[in-house]
């Protein structure tokens, strides 16, 4: 089954409005979902949900000791 209409909104706060709103389901991780009453949590099995990770800085930043290190850290695990 497919949903009929699918909204994208970029954070967890935004997700658990729109359902409380009535809008359907959300997805966030189990680790954001929080203790609320008023939400049911379901698990997700069988599925392939990984997620991306960015960074971003200024280019001027690059040359900033931390952020050079932080940065070389990140060239050396990939």
């Amino acid at each position: 089954m497919r949903p009929a209409s699918i909204v994208e909104v970029q954070s967890r706060e935004a997700v658990r409005e729109a359902v409380a709103a009535g809008f359907g389901i959300g997805v966030i991780f189990e680790s954001e979902f929080g203790a609320d009453p008023g939400f049911s949590k379901l698990a997700v099995v069988g599925a392939d949900l990984s997620v991306a990770e960015y960074v971003v800085c200024l280019e001027e930043r690059r040359r900033v000791p931390l952020v050079r290190s932080f940065l070389d850290l990140l060239a050396a695990t990939n």
